[in-house]
């Protein structure tokens, strides 16, 4: 079954890169953006109906903005060749892998438009088969909107920064290390509660471990060290 965003490429021509190209380069400034409009509508759309359906497989992934091929170089043919990659990811190991797209602003000539379809031509099979999500990948927001957000991310990295220093805090004072060398070879015991550890006492050997390195004081949990 078609996915709407297959049906859309469709209607629009978009049935080869060539296809692609030409028409993305032949478009006008205008022309572009409301290719970027009716695309970015179906993408909210698609991203709705996946938020809908909960999936809580363990093989659901997120493409990052290098594995996409929109990192470092954001011309369409150097994006495109991590499409088989992707394409071979998602295929072999994903669930649901779900890719967000950006088609870009008016500025840009209509490059990061012309990755980004010729992206989904690459993945349409995979779309239309449910395992790649399209979704939007960026947020445009008003001055006012964008204001409250910022507010709530600062409050939000001020409490995970406080809960940072608390597990280190306990991580230290629940964990217990303790080391015994014979000649070369150090023998280990790692206790500590399960929400630390998923087995305790956990047992270790290293015939080839850098003794500085017990001392550092970079590795504060080595505080608990016994010889």
């Amino acid at each position: 079954m078609l996915s709407d965003l297959s049906y859309w490429m469709q209607a629009r021509g978009f049935a080869s890169d060539g296809a692609i190209t030409e028409v993305i380069r032949a478009a006008s400034r205008i022309e572009r953006r409301e290719m970027r409009t009716e695309l970015n509508q179906i993408l909210r759309a698609e991203q709705d109906r996946a938020n809908g359906i909960p999936n809580m497989s363990s093989f659901n992934f997120l493409a990052s903005s290098s594995f996409r091929g929109e990192r470092c170089c954001s011309h369409p043919n150097c994006r495109m060749k991590k499409a088989p990659q992707l394409f071979e990811f998602a295929a072999l190991y994903a669930d649901q892998l779900f890719l967000p797209f950006d088609p870009g602003h008016d500025g840009d000539r209509g490059l990061l438009l012309e990755g980004c379809l010729r992206m989904a031509y690459h993945t349409s099979s995979l779309i239309d088969a449910g395992i790649v999500k399209p979704s939007v990948g960026s947020l445009h927001l008003c001055e006012e909107c964008r204001a409250k957000l910022m507010g709530a991310e600062t409050q939000l990295g001020e409490k995970v920064k406080k809960l940072q220093r608390e597990h280190v805090h306990e991580f230290t004072v629940k964990v217990r290390m303790t080391v015994k060398r014979k000649k070369k070879v150090l023998h280990g015991t790692v206790s500590g509660p399960r929400e630390y550890l998923e087995t305790s006492p956990m047992h270790f050997e290293y015939t080839d471990f850098p003794m500085r390195h017990l001392a550092s004081p970079r590795k504060p949990c080595l505080a608990q060290i016994k010889f």
